[in-house]
């Protein structure tokens, strides 16, 4: 089943007409991020190092640009008249996110410096792309089977969570690096659409996209969705909504249009086993929006793993510094932390770290650890949470999942 709703067609026809990317060379880049002025200085190959930090970007001539909902796109013309193209990139209930595209790197930065000026416009940084820190550990190919159910499978049963009816009426969006929905673990899927942003293609259900492998993202999806054929991965919730998302990159563009996509798909839980290396303004905007207003109003489960850098998460730090989020860290059977999983205050809850089998790439099985998978858990847990309580508000639905604790 392959259903694709109006709406989200709207939005996918603004991104299949977006032109490539063009990277900035030559220039400093000067810009405010939670009203922090932020210095991004020209370095090797085409990146830019912030300044006083270690951390690079590639930079291209576009500008995310945040105003009123209510302003239109002749009005922001007027204001960069050098902009050949807008795209919308999330509606927000008082505001709107849009990108600007310039033919020129030098175009974009003017249009930079004199939309900041602009007292109607809330925001505006550069496009940019960062390194993505993918909070799983490959273990290997599985050699045999244990047919034994895993910790946090047994763990949901015995709270009465699963089986149950699989997920059945929840819609679950993962955003990651692809799925390779050819796996036999998938071929009872129920796929709402499946966007691909290195193609610029909505994918049918079971066909591979050149060049993509998605091995992080179909593990996690094997978490949520495998088939419960008395073979591991058995998903949690199988008979859940599939929204695939595939965003291999971290344009900022790229990731706001992903959780818009996901809003208009009208996704229950998003989840998000990963985080960048800085978090954005506009990343945590949208993620605060969706956390309100998803969800017809209930609020949409946006979920995070805290990643396995060890680290204490501070403020502003990266996506699992998002307070409106849901922030998984992972422990073992013992609930006890593992030691490669970031903690601290914004961890809002703890599930298992693994190993596990899930499915893999080329319709193979492997082991994985790590705060992805605890992060999948914790989503396929969500959508078995709201499955036998849709009308649950965002406060309740977090208090009964830290219900689901190691007895």
């Amino acid at each position: 089943m392959f259903i694709i709703h109006p709406v989200v067609l709207v939005a996918l026809l603004f991104l299949l007409s977006a032109p490539a990317s063009l990277y900035a060379q030559g220039y400093s880049v000067a810009f405010k991020n939670f009203a922090e002025e932020v210095v991004f200085e020209q370095a090797l190959n085409g990146f830019y190092q912030l300044q006083g930090a270690t951390l690079k970007v590639q930079l291209a001539p576009r500008l995310i640009v945040k105003v009123a909902r209510q302003t239109t796109n002749a009005e922001l013309m007027t204001w960069a008249p050098d902009a050949t193209q807008i795209t919308d990139l999330f509606l927000m209930q008082q505001y709107r996110y849009v990108l600007l595209h310039f033919t020129e790197n030098a175009q974009a930065l003017q249009a930079l410096d004199k939309l900041q000026q602009q007292p109607l416009i809330t925001l505006v940084q550069p496009d940019l792309q960062q390194q993505r820190m993918k909070a799983a550990s490959l273990l290997g190919d599985v050699t045999e089977q244990d047919l034994s159910l895993p910790f946090y499978l047994r763990l949901a049963q015995n709270k009465g969570l699963w089986p149950g009816r699989g997920g059945a009426g929840v819609t679950v969006a993962v955003i990651d690096d692809g799925f390779a929905l050819q796996h036999p673990e998938f071929s009872q899927l129920h796929t709402r659409f499946y966007y691909d942003f290195s193609s610029k293609k909505i994918v049918n259900a079971g066909v591979s996209i050149d060049g993509v492998v998605g091995q992080h993202g179909t593990m996690i999806a094997g978490i949520l969705f495998g088939a419960h054929n008395r073979k591991l991965p058995e998903g949690l919730v199988p008979n859940a909504d599939f929204v695939g998302i595939s965003q291999a990159d971290t344009w900022t563009s790229h990731t706001l249009q992903s959780f818009y996509l996901a809003y208009l798909a009208k996704a229950d839980v998003i989840n998000c086993s990963w985080h960048t290396q800085w978090l954005l303004e506009p990343v945590q905007d949208v993620v605060d929006e969706l956390s309100r207003y998803g969800r017809g109003g209930k609020g949409a489960a946006v979920i995070f793993a805290a990643g396995n850098e060890g680290q204490h998460i501070e403020a502003r730090m990266h996506e699992a510094s998002i307070s409106s989020a849901i922030v998984v860290g992972a422990n073992n059977t013992e609930g006890m932390p593992l030691k490669f999983s970031n903690f601290g205050g914004f961890v809002d809850f703890w599930a298992f770290g693994g190993p596990v089998i899930s499915a893999a790439h080329n319709q193979d099985y492997s082991y994985f650890s790590g705060t992805s998978l605890a992060a999948a858990i914790t989503t396929g847990y969500v959508a078995l949470l709201l499955e036998r309580d849709p009308s649950l508000s965002s406060a309740q639905l977090q208090s009964q999942l830290k219900q689901l604790t190691v007895e």
